[in-house]
């Protein structure tokens, strides 16, 4: 019964690489068809928006977990401990974004010089990332 089930697993890990493999692939393409937006006219999001945004953020409930179960709660299960820590995962977790916003704003202009050999660069390397998750 486990050698099935170890089996299984092996299967579903198998497709979903392929799966993974292949929306790379799909990024990759999308990547290199896209262009900048010459008009001039700037889409500015809403606050609320950007901030209900962060709730389908998967990475930050991902690394709020990761925190708690591999670094907290095997040393202290204080309730104090496990507040103050998720209050400074949230700063991170606020933080890292506003940085890459700002990133975002002052390297617009180079990226719409130089978007060809930008998306280029970054398909080759979600290939890359494709090639190595099927044939590694």
């Amino acid at each position: 019964a486990v050698y099935g089930f170890v089996n299984a697993l092996e299967n579903a890990l198998g497709l979903f690489k392929w799966i993974g493999a292949a929306y790379l692939v799909y990024l990759a393409v999308k990547i290199l068809a896209s262009r900048p937006d010459f008009s001039g006219q700037e889409r500015v999001p809403s606050f609320w928006t950007g901030f209900l945004m962060q709730f389908a953020n998967v990475k930050i409930f991902l690394y709020g977990i990761t925190v708690l179960s591999g670094y907290i709660l095997p040393q202290n299960t204080s309730l104090i401990t496990i507040v103050l820590t998720q209050i400074f995962v949230v700063a991170v977790c606020s933080f890292a974004p506003l940085i890459w916003g700002l990133l975002g704003v002052k390297l617009k202009p180079l990226y719409v010089k130089y978007y060809l050999a930008a998306n280029i660069s970054f398909a080759v390397m979600l290939l890359f990332c494709a090639w190595n998750m099927i044939w590694s």
